[in-house]
């Protein structure tokens, strides 16, 4: 005996009924009771829901299906064309396409035979949008086995589902829906766990929809997956019922509340959060109420690239809510001035200096104006301020202002509040750019240690203190001390931030320069080269952090007298330097003058003069 499709348990135990009417009519025997229980013969069910599975294979081991590999796929999908030639390649992405579910694959097979089409052109169609990938799953079929009266397709079939989810589980039905605007992959149980009561209410809700297959979960059973075909079809539904744009407005204010700060601590919530909450800001056309919400969330997520050091990510999210803020809020609003601030420190972070220049001048004025001089905002916007300054060489500038930030700092936040210690930190760094090394080196071992006791030997503003006070000792010659703490503050940024993070990039350039200032010219080459290729490809060849490592590349060449390859490094170095900081930027003089060197050196050489070094 076959039992195909038993889905519905009432059919089969009447679970909403009683066994016998309650004015004395005839009993109600559910459909179960006529399925035979003996030693001889077999019975074969099929169903998609397990909890009926279980219960009809009375304490039997059931047999899950997994889902089909490509190889298999690509052979269901073979045999419904008889013999044609079928695109290999193409056959193979389609089956990826479909994840590998053979009702889809039989509904694409009987759709390009009745159509007289290539699998290239199913595909084109396919993947043209969402609204097309509907409409081919929702196609009516017939194919070789099927039921003819039943030609249900792909998406009629997981809707009877999600109709008897909705009448026997609502709150089942409830957490799918938000699944569905959320990204289909790794969805943590944090984001979904508002839409039940209590945890055993949630591990139930779950296990009907897993029950269903309608979600897959991970080993520890702490974040979830939803087959592609399966949230690409509950979200149609929600559009056709007039649901999607309540579920979509929910979503984006959960995720706008949820998306954690961004800061050192909250970077891997933040990492598993990501997708989703790109998800939440994708729905167009929500009413202009979400827009305060839209504003948040991208502002969040802006905050958190740029700690990552994805800057041109950061950057086009920052536009985006500082646009919304303004139109909601008002241009002195301080959430506004928050995001205008944080724009700016995008710009900085890119490297183009006069840009970031204009936006914090502008945040600094209102900021004053809209809170006082001795807001910590205040305060914030002045420090950042003068750091641009910094990087445009303005030193003189940038040190009066620093001291100005530092004093407000320490009087209205304290001497060890994390904001102090950094203004502590900036301070020291452009007094080292102004040859004031032995002050630079005095702040930094104090704002080091501090540092160290209230954020943590690894936090990535102590590894930032760590990697400058190496800097200004390699300035005074203390080479030895130097480097092994710059080759200490490269491991602990790898595994603080990552191999490719700018930061780590940073004391990977300084490192290579303490070898250099040490003779280890072989080591140091080396490590300049791989410094300027991750450089070259995670910030961009203009990028001024980019065009450095140029310039101590051509610099460490010129000493080696490989005069051809520095005089290309050179050139390219210059160039960038006048385009992006300016003829009078002091590093754009310098590596001019050294350029001039090079070539003075050349010239000598191709003489002979310079053989009697």
């Amino acid at each position: 005996m076959i039992i195909d499709n038993a889905d519905d348990a009432n059919v089969f135990f009447n679970v909403n009924t009683t066994i016998a009417d309650s004015n004395g009519g005839p009993e109600v025997i559910p459909l179960s009771k006529y399925i035979p229980d003996c030693s001889h013969g077999a019975i074969l069910v099929t169903t998609r829901t397990k909890i009926v599975g279980q219960k009809l294979a009375r304490g039997r081991c059931l047999i899950k299906v997994s889902p089909m590999n490509e190889g298999e796929s690509v052979e269901l999908f073979s045999k419904q064309f008889q013999g044609e030639s079928l695109e290999t390649n193409e056959l193979g992405e389609l089956t990826r396409e479909l994840e590998g579910l053979p009702l889809a694959l039989a509904q694409a097979a009987a759709f390009i035979q009745m159509n007289s089409l290539t699998v290239h052109a199913y595909l084109k169609l396919y993947k043209e949008n969402d609204e097309m990938k509907i409409k081919l799953l929702s196609e009516q079929f017939e194919a070789p086995g099927r039921d003819s009266k039943v030609p249900n397709p792909v998406t009629a079939t997981w809707m009877i589902s999600f109709e008897h989810i909705k009448r026997t589980a609502p709150r089942a039905a409830d957490i799918l829906s938000r699944m569905a605007l959320l990204d289909r992959q790794g969805i943590p149980e944090s984001l979904i766990r508002e839409e039940v009561v209590d945890q055993m209410e949630l591990a139930k809700a779950l296990g009907v929809l897993k029950a269903f297959s309608l979600i897959s979960a991970n080993e520890a059973d702490d974040t979830f997956n939803m087959h592609r075909l399966v949230h690409l079809t509950i979200r149609n539904w929600l559009r056709l019922s007039g649901e999607f744009e309540g579920w979509a407005t929910s979503c984006l204010k959960k995720m706008s509340e949820e998306f954690p700060s961004g800061e050192y601590g909250t970077l891997d919530i933040c990492d598993s959060y990501l997708p989703h909450a790109k998800a939440a800001l994708s729905y167009a056309q929500l009413s202009p109420e979400n827009d305060v919400s839209e504003a948040n969330l991208a502002f969040r997520i802006s905050r958190y690239l740029l700690n990552r050091g994805t800057y041109n990510a950061a950057n086009m999210l920052a536009e985006q809510a500082l646009e919304r803020y303004e139109k909601v809020l008002g241009k002195e609003h301080p959430d506004t001035l928050r995001c205008m601030n944080n724009l700016a420190w995008v710009l900085d972070s890119q490297g183009k200096y006069d840009e970031a220049e204009e936006m914090y001048r502008r945040t600094l004025e209102l900021r004053e104006r809209v809170l006082g001089k001795k807001h910590p905002d205040m305060l914030g916007s002045m420090n950042n301020f003068a750091v641009v300054l910094k990087n445009q060489g303005k030193y003189d500038e940038a040190e009066e202002m620093h001291r100005r930030t530092l004093e407000g700092y320490q009087t209205v936040l304290g001497k060890e509040h994390p904001d102090t210690l950094s203004s502590m930190n900036n301070l020291a760094l452009v007094l080292s750019r102004q040859g004031k090394h032995d002050e630079a080196e005095e702040i930094h071992r104090q704002e080091q240690g501090l540092s160290e006791k209230v954020l943590g030997k690894e936090h990535p503003d102590t590894l930032m203190s760590m990697s400058n006070l190496a800097g200004v000792l390699d300035s005074q010659g203390k080479y030895d001390e130097s480097e092994e703490m710059h080759r200490w503050t490269l491991k602990l940024r790898e595994k603080v931030l990552g191999k490719e993070h700018p930061d780590t990039l940073s004391s990977m350039n300084s490192l290579a320069a303490v070898l250099w200032s040490q003779g280890k010219y072989d080591e140091s080459e080396e490590t300049f080269r791989r410094t300027l290729e991750l450089r070259d490809r995670v910030l961009g060849k203009e990028h001024p952090d980019t065009l450095m490592s140029i310039y101590w590349l051509a610099y460490l060449l010129k000493s080696r007298k490989q005069y051809d390859d520095s005089s290309i490094l050179y050139q390219r170095a210059l160039s960038g330097y006048k385009e992006r900081l300016g003829l009078d930027h002091p590093t754009t003089l310098a590596c001019s003058g050294n350029y001039s060197s090079l070539l003075e050196e050349m010239k000598l050489n191709d003489t002979g003069e310079g053989s009697r070094l």
